[in-house]
């Protein structure tokens, strides 16, 4: 009985672990998804920077 016992220990050990690398995998893909989408959001920010040539042309910064 002592040998179904540890078996049943390694088991165990062996679910535990395989349950924490998938957290850790559906953590990482979420933080994946979270990178790609801030960086198409700099992306869209970065596009609508517009540069108009007339900005600026009448500010008087005279003091």
């Amino acid at each position: 009985m002592a040998g179904i016992s540890a078996i049943s220990g390694v088991a165990a050990g062996l679910t535990s672990a395989r349950i924490s690398t998938e957290l850790q995998v559906a953590a990482i893909g979420r933080a994946k998804d979270a990178i790609e989408f801030q960086g198409e959001a700099a992306v869209k920010l970065i596009e609508s920077a517009s540069i108009d040539s007339n900005v600026g042309q009448h500010l008087d910064v005279r003091v």
